[in-house]
């Protein structure tokens, strides 16, 4: 078990997690003003260095979200998703740097190195004003859901993605007919061993191999697009006939897509210079503005190149009969395959470190292998299983970046920024309206959006 990538548990704020000079019972600052916490971060054999990082980030964000951006940008229109990409990589982004700056400054005032999401979050509600106060004790437990359902949800969409893509060249190449539930049983298998490995250092020559798959396919993906020169604007919509259901989709494949929360925060967790990530040419805004520039150029000319013929991810658009296709279908289902793991990780460790690790501490270390085998194993066939009960990929990507991502990306951070300067007496007419906005637009659009996908799934299945 990667036991580095994350400090103490959410089930109350543990003294090793948050160091000798915590809080005292009225949650009231111990801590020296110039304490700064990355310099007293005790660096793991492991410890990723920022291209490691970097690619880690770029590989853990650009997926099955990344292919499914045509379908996206069909679903809204070229204008609505254009600017709706724009402005929701930039709202993702913002928040997420507000997210680790809340975590670095309770960090200081606490005098500890690092902090859980779900520490800082109960942390924040229990110094701020009395109507968040009752959020103190199920706070850490509602973080710790939607963080490890988004994980849990992209692998369930891995799992439909190279299943989908096995089965179409497997009818194809091979006249093998086996229903698309069958090859998600048999990617669970292959998937297993992949699942085993314990931390995210072992991990960084995959995402290496898994970026140069990247690239090659996109590369291939951009040939079929522009092979007959620039794609016709002709028959394309600029905004969606149905405005509400399309933008309602197209928000959860972006938000799906753009952020990966649990991934974001355990790799600033785990690297050996934590204080590059956030700077203004720092790897997170680096790594986000790749990220933004592939999902605005693949959903805006891959629709363009397939308009109303646009499937659930784009590489099921291109045609079968050239060995280009074969190639890339290969080089993406792979791709997918090598970040699985990478995404089953977050999950893995919050369940371990902060439900399971603590009943199991007594046991002989041999057992205590077993017992996180035997987790990583119920984890990915739990996915597999989710996978085959829900088996429309869209409509998978789209609810679980609707459901999970306004909560836990957009709602929680502006609940704990308004708590921390509160508390400090910091807490200004404009960052409170700021805050606000961000609170009932994260709540509004985690309401709608699932329920939009609900029912088209449900539309679906009938």
């Amino acid at each position: 078990m990667a036991e580095q990538a994350t400090n103490g548990g959410t089930n109350g704020v543990d003294v090793n997690t948050l160091g000798s000079r915590g809080v005292d019972e009225e949650g009231k600052n111990n801590t020296a003003v110039d304490y700064e916490p990355y310099e007293h971060r005790k660096n793991n054999l492991h410890a990723t260095s920022n291209t490691e990082t970097l690619l880690h980030l770029i590989k853990g964000s650009v997926g099955a979200g990344l292919l499914a951006m045509p379908l996206a940008f069909k679903h809204a229109g070229l204008l609505t998703a254009t600017l709706g990409t724009i402005i929701i990589s930039f709202l993702a982004s913002y928040c997420m740097h507000q997210l680790l700056r809340i975590q670095h400054h309770i960090c200081k005032r606490q005098g500890v190195p690092q902090i859980e999401y779900a520490d800082a979050m109960k942390i924040a509600v229990r110094n701020g004003p009395h109507c968040f106060k009752w959020l103190t004790k199920p706070s850490p437990y509602i973080v710790d859901f939607f963080v490890s359902a988004y994980q849990l949800g992209i692998c369930c969409a891995y799992v439909g993605f190279i299943s989908g893509t096995v089965k179409q060249m497997a009818e194809f190449y091979w006249d093998i007919h086996l229903d698309i539930r069958i090859w998600m049983l048999i990617v669970g298998v292959v998937i297993s061993p992949l699942n085993q490995i314990r931390n995210l250092h072992y991990l960084s020559p995959l995402s290496a191999a898994g970026d140069f798959l990247l690239i090659g396919g996109l590369v291939i993906i951009y040939y079929f697009i522009f092979q007959d020169g620039m794609p016709s604007f002709e028959g394309k919509a600029w905004v969606s006939d149905r405005p509400f259901t399309g933008f309602a989709l197209f928000f959860g494949t972006m938000m799906y897509s753009v952020q990966t929360i649990g991934v974001i925060v355990a790799l600033e967790n785990d690297m050996k210079t934590p204080a590059d990530y956030r700077k203004p040419m720092g790897v997170f805004n680096v790594g986000m503005v790749i990220i933004s520039l592939g999902y605005l150029f693949t959903g805006f000319f891959g629709y363009l190149k397939w308009g109303n013929l646009t499937e659930a991810t784009v590489t099921w658009n291109l045609p079968n009969d050239n060995p280009l296709t074969e190639c890339i279908k290969v080089m993406f289902a792979v791709l997918i395959l090598l970040t699985y793991p990478l995404q089953c990780y977050v999950p893995i460790e919050i369940l371990w470190q902060n439900y399971i690790r603590a009943h199991v501490r007594k046991a002989s270390p041999g057992m205590q292998n077993f017992y996180s085998t035997l987790l990583r194993a119920v984890i990915l066939w739990g996915t597999v299983i989710l996978s085959i009960t829900v088996p429309f990929l869209d409509l998978l990507i789209s609810i679980v970046g609707g459901f999970c991502l306004p909560t836990v990306g957009i709602t929680f951070p502006a609940i704990m920024e308004i708590c921390i300067f509160h508390n400090e007496g910091k807490l200004s007419s404009l960052r409170l309206g700021k805050n606000i906005f961000l609170m009932i637009f994260g709540v509004f659009s985690c309401v709608v959006s699932t329920f939009v996908c609900l029912l088209e799934i449900y539309d679906k299945a009938k």
